[in-house]
């Protein structure tokens, strides 16, 4: 494993982590109705709402299943599917780089070593 494939297996682990973390950080906002300070750049800035403004509301209410009440906010739905899929894609290329540095380095996974793989 050289440094480059090591520089992209943490990039993969903190973006997957932002993304995770993002979208319980939206479902916790409507759970417990926290009021966040404004901290979109361009609404500080201009005074007027961006598109994306609200879009935390709006994932939050999209996982808590009420879809009528996210409807106004639907501008963030694009957002909401970049950072899902942005979450799965790095999720799964931090797993799948892990798996093949173990394979690489001969060290076996605790569930590989529990059934007996690779023993012989």
């Amino acid at each position: 494993m050289n440094f480059y494939t090591w520089v992209a297996i943490c990039c993969d682990v903190v973006l997957a982590s932002i993304s995770w973390v993002y979208i319980v950080f939206s479902y916790m906002v409507v759970e417990y109705n926290i009021s966040s300070p404004k901290v979109c750049p361009f609404a500080l800035l201009t005074g007027f709402p961006c598109p994306l403004c609200g879009t935390t509301r709006f994932i939050g209410m999209l996982l808590h299943g009420s879809i009528y009440e996210a409807c106004p906010r639907i501008s963030g739905f694009l957002w909401f599917v970049f950072i899902l899929v942005l979450g799965i894609i790095t999720t799964a290329r931090a797993g799948r780089d892990f798996l093949r540095f173990r394979t690489i380095t001969g060290r076996k996974t605790w569930s590989m070593s529990r059934a007996g793989a690779g023993s012989r």
